[in-house]
């Protein structure tokens, strides 16, 4: 979840620093998702 909110805080910086909109904070967002789901993924017990 960590990763998650550093991701998205990381793209809400992008959107200040280079007045890019939504942009930042929604690319944040969907890799900070991607990240998420890689790690449940890796961490779940495999079948």
């Amino acid at each position: 979840m960590l990763t998650f909110v550093i991701f998205a805080a990381v793209g809400h910086w992008i959107d200040d620093k280079f007045d890019t909109g939504p942009w930042g904070i929604l690319g944040g967002c969907l890799f900070g998702f991607i990240a998420l789901i890689v790690r449940a993924l890796r961490d779940s017990p495999k079948a």
